[in-house]
């Protein structure tokens, strides 16, 4: 989150407020990963390249589950307004499997123990039961829409106890 140009920790003329949550809904959070589960399929490694060549460096870097600055750190230490992580996805998505959220969960369970060590209250939330294929959770809505009435009740719960 800090890697934003213009992030702010207060709204400016110029700069950007950081989010208090934020939701992946049948994201790919891991680019290794994802080519690595499909290596039997050639159009991951096809879909990947295509997107940000070949340097498996670079696909580490824009992946949110391991991406690293130049200190070492991940997302795990640099989004510090947050308080609420979302990963939803549907077990029917048949081009993304469910590696992807174990990877990002994982990487967002140091970041709300990071948060905690820092007294905010932070949590981590893993909606799996999502219907739908991969395509089907976003064109039809009804799942999006369960998604973020579940975000904003979660949210009041973690404002009403602090």
């Amino acid at each position: 989150m800090r890697d934003l140009a213009g992030a702010a920790r207060h709204e400016s003329s110029t700069g950007l407020i950081q989010p208090t949550a934020i939701v992946g809904v049948e994201g790919i959070y891991d680019l290794r990963l994802l080519r690595d589960t499909y290596r039997h399929c050639s159009v991951y490694q096809d879909f990947i390249e295509g997107a940000f060549g070949p340097d498996e460096d670079l696909w580490d870097a824009v992946s949110p589950a391991t991406k690293k600055d130049p200190d070492g750190v991940g997302i795990e230490a640099s989004w510090s307004e947050g308080t609420l992580a979302v990963l939803a996805h549907s077990r029917d998505d048949e081009l993304v499997d469910f590696g992807q959220v174990s990877a990002m969960k994982a990487t967002l369970e140091q970041w709300a123990e990071n948060q905690k060590k820092n007294e905010k209250n932070a949590r981590v939330l893993v909606l799996d039961d999502l219907r739908g294929t991969h395509d089907e959770v976003w064109s039809k809505g009804e799942e999006l829409a369960r998604v973020i009435a579940v975000v904003i009740e979660e949210l009041r719960k973690m404002d009403a106890d602090p």
